[in-house]
């Protein structure tokens, strides 16, 4: 049985969208969600090609996967199951790529779905200094990442208007290329396996690097 994989054309409409970012700052918000979006599907592409190839672990990871899939697993549980049967290892969720795919899931999440930004009020507090202008968690990962810089204090550093910056969609989309490689080189090298999942993603650069 043969298998067509469209996560690549999706983060080829995450670069497009991350172009039109320059102009448009709003397109930056478009290239973080086809971002995710890229690497989530490359691992469900993986885990079906892995159900179909014969020998342990390629085999077993396909057919867990698959059981996720029906439990509707997170990405993290795949990721995690996927490098412990391939690598022979637990997965360092405090590396890289993974600690930036993670904030770049994150952020996903937080734009799919949407909560209100609080600000707390405080009117007994002088002109100026009433408003609590503690930046979001994530624009604070950001910060930290060095993907954006600290905002004005006058400004409220609400993630909505952080995310909508070619920088941050710059982060995503390199972010997902170095995760889906990541993903390919979790295969054994000079299998099958792997030479499949190498050839859809051979072509991928980070812009910039």
């Amino acid at each position: 049985m043969a298998m067509i994989l469209y996560s690549g054309s999706i983060l080829a409409l995450a670069r497009k969208a991350l172009e039109r970012s320059k102009t448009d700052h709003d397109e930056a918000v478009v290239c973080l969600i086809l971002s995710a979006a890229s690497v989530e599907g490359f691992l469900n592409e993986a885990i079906e090609l892995a159900a179909a190839q014969r020998g342990e672990p390629t085999c077993s990871i396909g057919k867990i996967g698959a059981e996720l899939d029906e439990e509707h697993g997170k990405t993290s549980s795949k990721l995690r199951l996927m490098h412990y049967l391939f690598v022979g290892k637990r997965l360092d969720e405090g590396s890289q790529p993974y600690q930036d795919f993670a904030l770049l899931v994150s952020i996903r999440n937080a734009i799919m779905h949407l909560r209100p930004d609080k600000v707390h009020w405080d009117p007994e507090k002088e002109p100026g200094r009433e408003f609590d202008l503690k930046p979001h968690a994530l624009v604070e990962r950001l910060i930290k990442r060095k993907v954006v810089l600290p905002p004005p204090k006058q400004f409220a550093p609400f993630l909505q208007q952080c995310i909508r910056h070619p920088a941050v969609g710059l982060w995503g989309h390199n972010t997902a290329v170095r995760m889906r490689k990541f993903i390919a080189g979790m295969a054994k090298p000079g299998t099958g396996f792997r030479i499949q999942l190498s050839l859809h993603i051979e072509l991928e650069k980070e812009v910039g690097a």
